[in-house]
């Protein structure tokens, strides 16, 4: 196999690996039949991580699925993921995301701030019975909650790539914004105790929710940075901040 075709393999295999069409497993035993021979007649191959060519390592075997129960590409119901991310995201994170779409991670992201918006609006206008700008707030945040996480999502993906990241965009976008099934969990709850006892639940409740986000995403950012501590906590910080200036701006008014 020439270097060349080799390094063809290697992106065709990566694509399939972060979209979710071939476990992570499978990829990097793939990846490790992929040498090639030097000139000193030395041997070759591409590292599954960095795709960059390391001295060739002992053969490893493909795994072989036996039926659908060894299949783990993906939770069985993609709403399962949402409770799997916020307690351990590294599972989750290490089946490459598996089956799970775009527009469902963007909805969870998108449901939660709207949530979390909307509460906003009703501490705001306690006691005044006008409930049209907390409705304008809950449009605000399901707006925000996808195309401005989205948004921030290509953003950590720039960033990654800065340090050497791995992950596609898709992948990126998708991940980010289903580390925020927190934000939705606690959001949801909080609208109960808002609606029935008229506690303001925004901070208490939301913030909570958003901040409990950071610890998936930081698993996300040390993914995409090829585990480097300093890449994730830099971009945690960076994206973090974003979503708390945008609520301010968005949903406090300041």
């Amino acid at each position: 196999m020439t270097p060349e075709q080799a390094g063809q393999s290697y992106a065709a295999l990566r694509q399939r690996r972060d979209t979710g069409q071939l476990p992570d497993a499978e990829f990097r035993a793939l990846v490790g039949q992929l040498v090639t021979t030097g000139a000193d007649g030395s041997a070759w191959q591409l590292d599954a991580d960095s795709g960059q060519w390391v001295a060739a390592r002992p053969l490893q075997p493909v795994p072989v699925p036996t039926g659908p129960a060894t299949n783990k590409a993906a939770p069985r119901k993609p709403w399962w993921s949402i409770l799997l991310m916020m307690v351990a995201p590294g599972q989750i994170l290490a089946q490459g995301l598996g089956k799970l779409s775009w527009p469902f991670a963007l909805s969870v992201s998108g449901a939660a701030f709207a949530l979390f918006f909307f509460q906003t609006g009703l501490d705001r206008t306690r006691g005044k019975g006008d409930w049209s700008l907390a409705l304008a707030l809950g449009v605000k945040g399901l707006v925000f909650g996808t195309i401005g996480i989205a948004a921030i999502g290509l953003v950590a993906w720039v960033l990654s790539q800065l340090i050497g990241g791995r992950r596609s965009p898709d992948w990126v976008v998708r991940a980010i914004a289903l580390s925020y099934g927190s934000a939705l969990v606690y959001s949801g709850v909080g609208l109960v105790f808002n609606l029935a006892l008229g506690w303001n639940t925004s901070v208490s409740f939301g913030i909570t929710g958003v901040l409990w986000a950071l610890g998936p995403m930081m698993a996300v950012f040390k993914d995409v940075s090829g585990g480097r501590t300093y890449g994730s906590i830099l971009m945690s910080t960076i994206c973090g901040s974003l979503v708390l200036v945008a609520w301010g701006a968005l949903a406090t008014g300041r």
